[in-house]
């Protein structure tokens, strides 16, 4: 009779490279998707531009699909686990709070992959027609609109996107439920709710010095729609980098603070 062997823990990194490989399977319909409307888009920009000689911009609404693509991506990556019950994926042979963590990361990289995928992609058919002109941002350093507002601003937002995503989706038995119920109570608060309260609310997490807008689009889309009303001018504090880069590291804190915590959830029960 031969002694049982027990298998060795395998590597973070295998485990790592591994997960990275099963999501992108995982993922095979919704990437399959993707090249469908990049194509599309690319057939449509491409015909305006030789029948009409149109000039393409990189797109604004991209600054708000991105992140909001990458926040709900976690609940299709984990939508085929069942967490708070028994399943294969807690039979595996990695310390269950680590596991989850790792496959977290794993999911970050296909965010990445796919949001620089998207940013090229959009930023070469604007290059080709003839647009990014700077003169739209009039007021504005080169510096800080390929930086903050072009290309980095995109990655930073779907990260923080992500990683909010990932805190409810680990963290959450049933996510789905909890974010609609967040939704409705937020709508009836803006609603019914003190109008001082709400707007202050609103515009501290929206448009604030460290709000959203400052991550999404490094503050450019405010900046935007003041010049638009005041001149730029009259606008006191412009968008920088350096304001980005703060907001950013912030919300990026609070996101890898609930994952952490989130994760806590899956630790190992002896």
């Amino acid at each position: 009779m031969t002694d049982a062997k027990i298998a060795a823990t395998p590597d973070d990194i295998v485990v790592f490279r591994v997960s990275v490989r099963f999501l992108g399977r995982a993922l095979r319909p919704e990437l399959l998707a993707l090249a469908g409307l990049l194509g599309v888009a690319t057939f449509i920009g491409f015909s305006f531009m030789i029948l009409e000689g149109a000039v393409l911009d990189y797109p604004d609404e991209l600054s708000t699909l991105i992140p909001l693509v990458a926040f709900l991506l976690p609940f299709r990556l984990w939508s085929m686990l069942r967490l708070f019950d028994r399943s294969d994926f807690w039979t595996l042979p990695v310390e269950r709070q680590k596991h989850v963590l790792i496959r977290v990361g794993a999911g970050g990289v296909w965010v990445l992959g796919l949001t620089s995928l998207v940013v090229v992609w959009f930023n070469v058919l604007a290059v080709m027609s003839g647009g990014l002109k700077f003169s739209q941002w009039a007021g504005l350093s080169a510096s800080t609109v390929m930086a903050s507002g072009l290309y980095l601003a995109p990655f930073g937002a779907a990260v923080v996107a992500y990683l909010f995503g990932s805190a409810l989706a680990i963290g959450l038995r049933y996510p789905v439920r909890w974010v609609l119920g967040a939704a409705l109570v937020s709508m009836i608060f803006i609603g019914m709710g003190p109008d001082r309260l709400a707007s202050s609310m609103a515009q501290t997490l929206g448009q604030g010095y460290f709000g959203l807008d400052a991550v999404l689009t490094g503050g450019i889309g405010v900046w935007r729609e003041q010049v638009q009303h005041a001149g730029a001018s009259a606008i006191l504090d412009p968008p920088s980098t350096a304001r980005w880069l703060m907001a950013l590291t912030l919300w990026l804190g609070a996101g890898l603070a609930l994952v952490g915590a989130a994760s806590a959830r899956h630790r190992e029960r002896g």
